[in-house]
């Protein structure tokens, strides 16, 4: 069999480099291996630079230091394997170029959305980084918005038509790719798929104690961006062991200490009182509403990653009209109250400096709210966490803070079962208002309860997705780069050190773990034409854990 991977981004280490564990193993079995690296294609600005905070118009010297990096790591990972090394760059030339500004010439902010090469959607692709990097929750791009969309256009078109050559020229059976939803490898991976072949897309565990050490593989086209966890879920969920209970603890444990880039919350301090906060009453039961940033379930849909149904319900139109209503509803329970949270991410955080189009909107209708409604907006810095130790219920349309309300016995309600990235079966939610209003109906008027069984089904969850559905990748390759000692170096030499760090540390907080059975799994997925891990699980598992052993494990990890 030959395989691909199609790896243009090796600046960003902590994914180039588990990666690149795969296709060794692949290489290891045998297997005849191509490795597509950049080299310098997108020296305008790329995926790489962004990762590195540098903006569209910074000094040429930094965006050149993000370049050489990127080609020290490609170097350096592609003979820690045997495998045919190719650089998209040597495929693209100045009739390419020519022919590149030619065909953009044409695209204008009213119809970039139309714009196709070889019958693929470049102009719907491109747009998914620069919908998240301004959070957007509308196509229409402005100033310096349609520069960096233009950019990107150029960028994809620039991979679309090297890999094409590649493509024709070496016939690969299964193609792999970081992130396919990023344009420069979506327009790639539409290609492929149209050509007969097997796409994969690649990520990181969505475990923030694994996520450099265990990826989720699945077949691109049959998936997209919803996890196949989901589909799988029914047949898996009772298969999962007591290490990958464990493996759940290692991620809540992460999430408490609030380092990770992917957690927004503060850390928790385990010394809050909601009550205290917002004066409520001892006596009143608290309703917290936690809302969700929109860019990034539009930027899904926009490049069809995500099915229509699971962004726009016909429950409630969207998050506006939902929280105006759930607002509404409160009024007729004045000794209860509602704590709305907005989401972090709409505002500047640690990770981006931009405010979201949806926060805006928020602004205007979070205001002048009834006496037992209270907001927690992101400049209060209180952790989710301390929340959830006095809270009775919470609702969302789809935040993960859902799972992790379940995690602390929690009930949870969604409006519309479709829109959440978890199993409806663990929470309380339906397809109608009546529903909606009968589920916090229900909630509101119960006490407190002792019941484990949210706690018990979250962990199952969780189990599934971090272990069943991930492949715990091999030791890296020795992490030490050298870089020019010049003034435009240093800072960025000090970013990537502490990648690397980062990185190391990953690896040994699951490492010590055999990892040859999760070989097989993703041997098996390739090579079986599978679509996801989970076809390849055992449906007898001799130490599958027990709902009691969960509830153990819980109270031993006092989570």
């Amino acid at each position: 069999m030959k395989a691909m991977f199609y790896s243009l981004h090796a600046a960003i280490w902590l994914h180039a480099l588990p990666e690149s564990r795969l296709a060794s193993q692949l290489s290891n079995a045998g297997h005849e291996l191509v490795y597509v690296t950049c080299d310098k294609s997108f020296t305008h600005y790329c995926t790489g630079m962004s990762a590195f905070n540098l903006a569209l118009n910074e000094d040429f010297k930094k965006k050149s230091a993000i370049c050489e990096l990127c080609i020290n790591n490609a170097n350096k990972i592609t003979k820690s394997f045997d495998c045919k090394h190719l650089k998209l760059h040597d495929y693209i030339d100045q009739k390419t170029n020519a022919l590149i500004d030619n065909l953009l010439k044409s695209v204008t902010e009213d119809n970039f959305l139309e714009f196709h090469y070889e019958d693929i959607p470049v102009g719907r692709l491109a747009t998914y980084e620069p919908l998240l990097k301004y959070k957007k929750m509308s196509l229409e791009f402005r100033d310096e918005q349609w520069q960096d969309l233009q950019i990107h256009l150029r960028n994809a078109l620039v991979s679309l038509i090297g890999f094409i050559q590649i493509f024709k020229q070496e016939c690969p059976e299964k193609i792999f790719f970081y992130s396919p939803q990023y344009g420069v490898n979506g327009v790639c991976a539409e290609y492929a798929v149209k050509q007969g072949r097997q796409a994969y897309f690649i990520e990181g565990s969505s475990s923030n104690a694994e996520r450099y050490s265990a990826l989720r593989v699945w077949e691109w086209s049959k998936f997209k961006l919803v996890n196949p966890a989901l589909q799988h879920w029914q047949a898996v969920k009772n298969l999962v062991t007591l290490e990958d209970i464990d493996r759940v603890s290692a991620h809540i444990h992460e999430l408490f200490k609030g380092k990770s880039f992917a957690v927004f919350s503060a850390p928790k301090t385990g010394n809050f009182s909601i009550r205290e906060k917002f004066n409520i009453p001892q006596n009143a039961k608290i309703l917290l509403a936690s809302l969700s940033s929109f860019d990034e379930a539009y930027a899904a849909f926009v490049i069809k990653g995500f099915p229509e149904r699971k962004v726009k319900s016909p429950v409630f139109s969207d998050q506006f009209e939902w929280i105006k209503c759930t607002i509404n509803f409160m009024k007729s329970r004045p000794d209860d109250y509602l704590v709305i949270r907005v989401h972090p991410r709409d505002y500047p955080n640690k990770r981006d400096s931009n405010q979201s189009e949806q926060a805006l909107i928020w602004e205007k209708i979070l205001q002048d709210l009834p006496e037992n409604v209270k907001l927690n907006s992101p400049d209060q810095n209180i952790s989710l966490y301390d929340f959830l130790d006095d809270v009775h219920a919470l609702v969302t349309g789809w935040s993960a803070t859902g799972v992790e309300a379940l995690l602390h016995g929690i009930p949870v309600i969604t409006y519309d079962k479709y829109l959440p990235s978890y199993p409806a079966d663990i929470h309380l939610t339906g397809e109608s208002e009546h529903e909606y209003y009968d589920n916090l109906i229900k909630v509101l008027s119960l006490a407190t309860s002792t019941d484990n069984t949210h706690v018990v089904n979250a962990y199952r969850w969780l189990a599934v997705s971090f272990s069943l559905g991930t492949v715990r990748v091999n030791q890296p390759l020795e992490i030490g780069l050298s870089w020019p000692d010049k003034p435009a170096y240093r800072i960025l030499k000090r970013v990537a050190n502490k990648f690397s760090v980062n990185l190391r540390k990953s690896y040994d907080v699951w490492n010590v773990q055999s990892n040859d059975t999760d070989r097989l799994r993703f041997l098996s997925l390739v090579l079986n034409n599978q679509s996801s891990l989970f076809e390849g699980v055992i449906s007898d598992v001799v130490d599958a854990v027990s709902d009691y052993e969960i509830e153990a494990t819980v109270k031993q990890h006092s989570i």
